[in-house]
């Protein structure tokens, strides 16, 4: 099938102000498995392409990511190609593009789809969990995105990352977490900081990749230095020079800028030496690892290390009294877990403090 972009054609289920998502089938037998989840989910095949589908998808799909997908300047990201089909024409070139794809990526497609669906009739919702120092006091808040599925079930955050890694979008999930996170903050007047997620393995251009950050932080009247980007997976990023850019740009900014995902005493090490950021976060798993191989001291040997280089430590996974009494005995700056708190909706933080 030729994936020439046609001519704009108009569909049967057009309404006025409707907005459209498009999805083009491969003409193989491969695509059986995701045909059966368009059908079961009501997704429309057009009578003129029998591979063509669409589903309808709310206004507010227009208002919030129309200019996140402009702002892109390859609108395909890997496998997908996702269309905003407005009013009673679809444009074809720019759709999720499953041709040619092997059955187990089509089957991983049909699974993930609710996240598609979810983005076109439901909005982003942000919960927050927070983050203490070792005193027990209160130093900010992590961001993490929420959508509801079709059934109106809040999906977890690991099963909204795995689908956007299939359908390749989490750069464009966090970019939009990033001003939905400043608006709820701002909105529920939360106190401390405001820890947001940052993947920049996918930022060529780092000025237009946070422009929606620094205009939402402008129209709240947030504080830059109030915001903590924190860099996903830092591991995965092999290109320091374009990484201790990025973090040049941040801090000029005013943000600030902490390291996540590190898996070794010597990644920590080595990360922290080259990319200076302000917060360096660990796991408790990581210190478990740790104190097992190299000796019980030996997070406080990195803490000092870190300290030393102008970074403070953030553990994460804290559960129980006596993990916390040990780390702020080695020197940690700063906690998060379910001994303090569970992720939730700004409101219900409010109800808490109040």
């Amino acid at each position: 099938m030729s994936t020439a972009a046609p001519h704009a054609i108009s569909h049967p289920y057009a309404a006025p102000g409707q907005h459209w998502l498009c999805i083009t089938l491969p003409d193989t037998g491969e695509g059986a498995p995701l045909e059966t989840t368009l059908h079961t989910r009501g997704w429309k095949r057009l009578p003129h392409d029998p591979q063509c589908y669409v589903l309808a998808v709310s206004e507010h799909w227009e208002e919030d990511w129309r200019r996140v997908y402009e702002s892109i300047s390859v609108h395909h990201l890997g496998i997908v190609k996702v269309a905003l089909l407005a009013s009673d024409t679809i444009p074809g070139p720019r759709e999720i593009d499953l041709v040619s794809q092997p059955a187990s990526v089509l089957n991983q497609v049909a699974e993930s789809l609710w996240l598609i669906e979810a983005l076109g009739t439901n909005p982003i919702e942000c919960y927050f969990q927070s983050l203490v120092d070792r005193r027990g006091q209160l130093f900010g808040y992590e961001a993490f995105a929420r959508i509801r599925n079709h059934q109106g079930e809040v999906m977890s955050g690991g099963a909204i990352i795995n689908a956007s890694h299939v359908l390749n979008v989490q750069h464009v999930l966090d970019r939009h977490l990033h001003t939905e996170a400043v608006r709820a903050f701002t909105s529920a007047k939360l106190t401390g900081n405001l820890c947001v997620n940052f993947i920049p393995g996918y930022i060529r251009k780092i000025s237009a990749y946070l422009e929606g950050l620094c205009e939402a932080v402008k129209v709240n009247d947030l504080a830059a230095g109030r915001i903590v980007l924190d860099i996903t997976d830092v591991e995965n990023i092999h290109d320091y020079a374009h990484l201790s850019n990025i973090i040049s740009y941040c801090h000029g900014k005013g943000f600030k800028v902490a390291i996540d995902g590190i898996t070794s005493a010597a990644s920590a090490v080595a990360l922290i030496e080259k990319l200076r950021p302000d917060i360096a976060a660990i796991d408790t798993s990581l210190i478990r690892k740790m104190t097992r191989i190299a000796g019980s001291d030996a997070l406080d040997k990195l803490v000092a290390l870190a300290h030393r280089n102008q970074c403070e430590i953030l553990v994460k996974r804290v559960e129980t009294d006596e993990i916390f009494a040990t780390l702020t005995s080695a020197g940690a700056d700063y906690f998060q877990g379910y001994l303090f708190s569970r992720p939730m909706p700004a409101d219900k933080i409010q109800q808490h403090t109040s």
